[in-house]
């Protein structure tokens, strides 16, 4: 056990920025999913602890919870939402820093998961259908974060070419657009929250 441990501990120290950022996503996860199992089994709430590091839309929970404008960022819901995000973000990541170096990846990331945020909270408080959904709505996930990393590829190099299955190359500009396309027609269905939280 020791040794696996010694060895994550090596990994995150000598990996690149994108690595540690992967960890800490998963870290996150792994260390809620226990506190959330810890709880069940004393026969409390177990989402409890995702109301307090998810983003809340209502204003006094925010006040009271402001360290959520980054914990949600690095917190998933389950295993798959996790997966998906973290596939992207090292897909995504890698062609980021092939672009951009290293360095500005942490920018993106955070500076996107804010902006998502920020979309997110004044859409929840100043649009009449999405207000009176305010005091119980939370968004949670890197998905935000990601988008941006994307979204900032796309501008610096938008006819980089990706290899999708059974389409073959396509500029990523179109993938970036197909998405945005995507979020928006998607607003009136489920998880609106997120899809503002993308958008922004």
């Amino acid at each position: 056990m020791n040794r696996i441990k010694d060895q994550i501990i090596r990994k995150f120290k000598e990996g690149s920025l994108l690595i540690k950022l992967i960890y800490i996503n998963l870290a996150f996860f792994v260390v809620v999913r226990l506190i959330m199992a810890f709880i069940s089994i004393g026969g409390g709430y177990p989402d409890v602890i995702l109301n307090w590091l998810a983003l809340p839309a209502n204003y006094d929970r925010l006040i009271s919870r402001p360290w959520t404008i980054f914990t949600y960022m690095f917190l998933h819901y389950n295993f798959f939402h996790l997966l998906f995000n973290l596939i992207a973000l090292y897909w995504l990541g890698q062609i980021f820093m092939s672009y951009l170096g290293e360095k500005r990846l942490l920018s993106i990331y955070l500076l996107g998961g804010l902006s998502g945020a920020a979309a997110y909270f004044i859409s929840y408080n100043i649009f009449d259908g999405l207000e009176i959904l305010n005091s119980e709505a939370i968004v949670l996930g890197a998905s935000g974060a990601v988008f941006s990393i994307m979204v900032a590829i796309a501008f610096i190099a938008p006819r980089h070419k990706v290899y999708l299955p059974f389409i073959s190359m396509i500029d990523l500009k179109w993938i970036v657009i197909f998405f945005l396309g995507l979020d928006l027609l998607s607003l009136p269905g489920g998880n609106t929250g997120g899809h503002i939280a993308h958008l922004g």
